[in-house]
């Protein structure tokens, strides 16, 4: 489904791929068989983590928390920090307009470096908030990853211990799916085998870049196929 009101966005010189979902997913999986026939991923959580070891960052969360925001080490404490912001909405977003610039800055100093990598074929963004932070204007097409709710609850079980309770308070900050499939050009379904799942990532690959050369040379953005 095309985005209706996806503004015109500055033009990159290779396609960008921005994937959603709900938690658990898998969309990390899809974007790394993205990488496998030729993509660059940019990992928003990968950013974020870099943006928490600035001094600068660091100083201002333990004037807003206080030392209990560092672990042994003196850098921050993630975890900590999730527990402090998932539980309030309002230190969530406040944290967010705090590394949301500084993950932008991040992000556009690798898109300039993969535009110049002949070995590139294309961006994905992997970023959990990709729409809650407008970073889908950017895309050239945009991804849902489907997965039944049992087996994302399972994943996140296994991966990171959550039960069911705290996948779904954390959901909550987020999107809901039913809003986030809105937004989706492709969709592809990462509840089967990873053939499956091959699959569905190069037909959907093929379509991405017939739809952007299409587009160049239209000289706008042309719709989904």
């Amino acid at each position: 489904m095309m985005i209706k009101t996806r503004k015109k966005r500055t033009r990159f010189a290779k396609p960008v791929i921005g994937l959603i979902g709900g938690i658990g997913s898998g969309k990390s999986f899809v974007a790394g068989q993205f990488v496998r026939i030729g993509c660059a991923v940019i990992d928003s959580d990968k950013l974020g983590h870099e943006v928490l070891k600035d001094p600068e960052v660091i100083a201002k969360l333990v004037r807003w928390w206080g030392g209990e925001v560092l672990d042994s080490h003196r850098q921050i404490n993630r975890q900590w920090v999730a527990r402090k912001v998932f539980s309030s909405p309002i230190e969530l977003r406040r944290l967010q307009k705090l590394v949301h610039p500084k993950i932008a800055i991040l992000r556009d100093i690798m898109m300039r470096r993969l535009a110049m990598d002949n070995r590139v074929k294309a961006v994905v963004f992997d970023a959990p908030l990709l729409l809650e932070s407008g970073v889908y204007k950017q895309c050239d097409a945009i991804i849902f990853v489907k997965t039944l709710k049992k087996n994302r609850l399972s994943r996140m079980a296994k991966s990171r211990g959550w039960g069911p309770a705290e996948t779904t308070r954390r959901e909550k900050f987020q999107m809901p799916l039913d809003k986030k499939k809105q937004f989706a050009d492709y969709t592809i379904d990462n509840d089967g085998d990873l053939a499956h799942c091959v699959s569905q990532v190069r037909d959907v690959f093929f379509r991405v870049l017939t739809r952007f050369d299409r587009s160049k040379r239209a000289g706008g953005r042309a719709s989904a196929d």
